[in-house]
């Protein structure tokens, strides 16, 4: 959106919960796939100046077990 100055881009977000997240979680081995959005902020050159990151956390955590 030129006059705003936003780009939004879809994404899918997989992996395998082999980490600690959230925070002092277990770990689960479970396998995850989350759909998302980022929405960046850029200047009159095109060049990004913030990005916000859309996703439902909630499905991410029933996937990996802890929801």
């Amino acid at each position: 959106d030129a006059a705003s100055g936003r780009v939004a881009s879809a994404w899918r977000m997989t992996g395998t919960h082999t980490g600690e997240f959230p925070a002092g979680a277990p770990i689960s081995g479970n396998a995850f796939s989350v759909l998302g959005t980022d929405v960046w902020e850029v200047d009159a050159e095109g060049r990004a100046i913030s990005v916000h990151a859309y996703y439902d956390s909630l499905v991410l955590l029933r996937a990996i077990g802890l929801a």
